[in-house]
């Protein structure tokens, strides 16, 4: 049984707001202290409470990828942002949200969710994001970094290195195939000054080292890692092969 107050019964929540609207959510809370809600649910959505909760969590990692940034402060602020015109406009049981978020983690996953059910406060906390962002990007130079790499027979291509903590499995460090018949993958990642790590891996299983790269150096595993180095001029790089 999942009570009321539990982070991941709030996860849950979210997420059935987003997919299936506040009617239904409202419907699950009268029930939601009663020893049959995961037979409830089971009977509403056809799914079990398990199979939403994976669901949820692809679904929230894309969602994140928009605000994506390597300053964990700027993350911050940007979901407080969230937060603060979500509470503002009493959208969605706040009060009820309010009192029951046990942890950060909790609150971030609701609040992303409402964020994207609600279109009017989506609108004015992207607007004032991308204001906070520009500013934050000035103060601190952070430069575009377009990455390119080319492999015409590959399923799925990723970015993984120091920045993105080497998780190459996270939908948002997925590249797009912009041209298929060159096979041609691109991504776009924000980084302030530095020096950074990095590989693409194919079909989650090959990791290949850019031979554009700035540098090369060990990886620790007999092989080695591409080197790029952001200085504090850059406004934007074109990284990889096309």
């Amino acid at each position: 049984m999942w009570d009321i107050v539990s982070p991941k019964f709030v996860s849950f929540g979210g997420y059935i707001i987003e997919k299936y609207g506040l009617k239904r959510f409202e419907k699950l809370l009268e029930t939601a202290n009663s020893e049959n809600v995961n037979a409830l649910v089971k009977k509403y959505y056809g799914k079990t409470t398990d199979d939403i909760e994976d669901e949820w969590g692809r679904w929230l990692r894309e969602k994140v990828s928009v605000y994506d940034t390597p300053d964990f402060d700027l993350r911050r602020e940007r979901y407080n942002e969230v937060s603060s015109l979500y509470l503002a406009g009493g959208r969605l049981q706040s009060e009820f949200l309010r009192r029951h978020f046990l942890d950060a983690a909790a609150a971030l996953q609701a609040l992303l969710t409402i964020y994207e059910y609600s279109e009017d406060v989506h609108a004015a906390a992207k607007k004032l994001s991308e204001k906070r962002f520009a500013a934050v990007a000035a103060k601190e130079r952070f430069c575009r970094v377009d990455f390119y790499f080319t492999w015409k027979d590959a399923k799925t291509v990723s970015l993984s290195g120091d920045f993105n903590k080497w998780n190459h499995t996270a939908p948002f460090n997925h590249l797009k195939l912009v041209d298929r018949e060159k096979g041609l993958w691109h991504t776009t990642v924000n980084l302030a000054t530095g020096k950074y790590q990095y590989k693409f891996v194919v079909d989650d299983s090959r990791w290949i080292t850019d031979e554009n790269a700035d540098g090369l150096v060990p990886d620790g595993f007999g092989g080695q890692n591409s080197v790029l180095i952001i200085d504090e001029k850059a406004k934007k790089r074109v990284v990889g092969s096309m």
